[in-house]
């Protein structure tokens, strides 16, 4: 399981998922789990803002 926190001090846990080895990520390393969690962060923000942004035509 991945835990992203808002912080350093890991009291305020914003989200959690998880991930397997060889299909989300692709070895078992911190650096695969660190970028993955950017990277779903990173599209889960662009989805918040399109959707919050809708574009009126």
């Amino acid at each position: 399981m991945i835990q992203v926190f808002a912080d350093e001090t890991e009291q305020v846990e914003i989200y959690n998922f998880s991930a397997a080895v060889g299909f989300e990520i692709l070895e078992d390393s911190l650096a695969e789990a660190e970028q993955f969690a950017k990277d779903f962060i990173d599209c889960e923000n662009k989805i918040y803002q399109i959707d919050s942004n809708p574009i009126v035509t």
